[in-house]
């Protein structure tokens, strides 16, 4: 929302709420949204007003390369955006417009399918409305589960992490979903090579109640199949979303998602090779209230539950001569599930001054199961047996403040304290944040960030089984969870107006490194090597985006 005579700015959260602060008398505000159309409103003003807007979407979206806000530290991508880029067998996949970005590396191998500065698989938070997903890829990595027919936006921080967030060191991405049209119904349908999709969404009750349904499954494996034989792959994503207006102050939604993946990889006379299960289930319902007109609280109660199955045949050959002499099958199992409540407070003093601050606790069990060795491949999860479930507890509490003095100066300290908990282990932490930016001319600003950053959870490898074998377990002795430090100075200038150049430079320290290998690699028995170092390290980022024309 803008207003051009004052040039006073103010966004939306990812709720649709905002707060801006004007002078008595007449106004003129412009309300745009990226796909949408722009809306202008008058308005006399001589005491506080609440306008509800709701936008009608563009049918005749112009290009777009990127949507982001340098000055505050984040990378927000829109469906729309680097559609061609994108593009994978036909099947868009928003996820992959975040592999253009500097430090950020595609890996279709690895367990979320992405690197960010060096750092581990497991590094990368990844929220659905909020809502922590284990795994948020199919294929192996090789495609997310943002569905683009029920995507709203999606965030990305690797330099500058907002207090609200912790428990990861590389980097979050944050995704939201449509609420779904409480106009008129309507609808998206998309079919091509790999998959086939549809979103539905419109009133159960005229502006009051909402929903959106989207389903997406895996189409033609002939198709995979040209670039790799015998091969089978089998995926689903099934998400429903229902919001209610209880009155102008208070809205409930909830959010069911499911999805699974089944692959199978076959060689040496269709002796069945490698067989990979996988899936995630997460619900929440959330309540956000109005408190006045500058001030907002979000309230959810979540829960994910994640699985991963694995076998591996594998061949036994003769010292001396070569020849195979027995063929074997090692198979994994492990599951884990958390479940959380959390309150969010969001209050803007002025349109100069915004507070943010809340809570959350969080209980997480995870349940370790043998690995089997013998003739053939388990694929039931009732046929391995189960260890005793390994839970713990997080307590996390975070402040920020977001100060904007003058037109140049920008200026966001918090902190993160978190209190970790596994029987009788007990961590506290406290992780202070900041990033400031100086507008030195316009198109032009110099930025620094902060972050001190705590991870609990760690992804335990299997080298012996190969891909898609991982298990996620957590620290309950000493030593003391990964915990990493991040400052980082950059500068962003546009040099005019279809080019954008960005540079940033990372210096991080790693105060507790961790290998990790389990004991149970080709045998029954469970347990940890763990080895603790010290490391630190530096990297240079530059960046540089054109907006040009279509090629004719």
């Amino acid at each position: 929302m803008r207003e051009p005579s004052s040039r006073k700015v103010t966004l939306s959260n990812v709720h649709g709420y905002f707060s801006l602060s004007l002078p008595e008398g007449h106004h003129v505000l412009e309300i745009s949204y990226a796909g949408y159309r722009t809306e202008v409103l008058t308005l006399d003003i001589h005491w506080d007003q609440r306008k509800d807007f709701s936008l009608i979407g563009r049918e005749d979206i112009p290009e777009v390369v990127v949507s982001g806000n340098p000055l505050r530290g984040e990378q927000r991508i829109l469906p729309t955006q680097y559609e061609a880029y994108n593009n994978f067998l036909g099947e868009n996949d928003a996820l992959r417009s975040l592999y253009l970005l500097p430090g950020v590396v595609n890996v279709t191998d690895a367990y979320s399918g992405l690197l960010v500065r060096g750092g581990e698989q497991d590094g990368n938070l990844f929220l659905l409305d909020g809502n922590p997903v284990f795994n948020p890829t199919h294929m192996l990595g090789a495609l997310s589960i943002v569905n683009k027919t029920s995507m709203r936006s999606m965030q990305l921080f690797k330099s500058d992490f907002p207090s609200k967030y912790g428990g990861r060191l590389s980097s979050v991405i944050d995704v939201t979903t449509k609420d779904g049209n409480m106009k008129k119904w309507g609808g998206e349908a998309n079919v091509n090579f790999l998959a086939g999709s549809f979103t539905v969404e419109g009133p159960l009750k005229k502006d009051r109640t909402a929903m959106m349904l989207s389903f997406r499954h895996s189409m033609f494996n002939a198709l995979l199949n040209i670039f790799r034989k015998d091969f089978y792959n089998d995926f689903y994503d099934v998400h429903l979303r229902v919001t209610h207006l209880l009155d102008r102050n208070n809205k409930i939604m909830a959010n069911v998602y499911a999805g699974e993946d089944r692959l199978d990889l076959q060689v040496n006379d269709n002796n069945l090779n490698n067989r990979q299960r996988w899936g995630n289930k997460i619900a929440s319902v959330g309540w956000t209230h109005l408190l006045g007109s500058n001030s907002f609280v979000n309230t959810s109660l979540n829960v994910s539950n994640y699985y991963n199955l694995a076998g591996y045949i594998y061949t036994i050959y003769d010292d001396s001569t070569g020849v195979p002499i027995m063929r074997r099958n090692f198979s994994t199992y492990s599951s884990i599930a958390q479940y959380n409540a959390k309150t969010q407070f969001e209050v803007r003093a002025s349109n100069a001054i915004r507070l943010n601050f809340g809570g959350e606790a969080a209980f997480t069990r995870i349940k370790p199961f043998e690995s089997k060795l013998d003739s053939s491949i388990s694929i039931d999860p009732g046929a391995f047996q189960s260890y005793n479930p390994l839970p713990f507890r997080e307590f996390t509490l975070y402040g920020e403040g977001e100060f904007s003095i003058g037109r140049r100066l920008l200026l966001r300290p918090g902190l993160h304290f978190s209190g970790y908990g596994f029987r009788n282990f007990h961590f506290n932490s406290y992780q202070p944040r900041l990033f400031t930016a100086f507008k030195l001319k316009e198109g032009q600003q110099l930025y620094f960030s902060y972050n001190r950053m705590i991870q609990y959870l760690h992804l335990l490898t299997n080298p012996s089984l190969g891909i898609n074998s991982d298990t996620l377990g957590s620290f309950h002795r000493s030593p003391e969870p990964r915990r990493q430090l991040y400052p980082r100075p950059g500068l962003c200038a546009e040099i005019h107006e279809e080019v954008l150049l960005h540079r940033g430079r990372l210096l991080e320290e790693d105060e507790q490194c961790y290998q990790l290998r389990r004991r149970e690699e080709l045998f029954h028995q469970y347990g940890l090597f763990v080895g603790a170092e010290r490391g630190n390290g530096q990297g240079l980022e530059l960046w540089a985006r054109t907006d040009g024309g279509k090629i004719h």
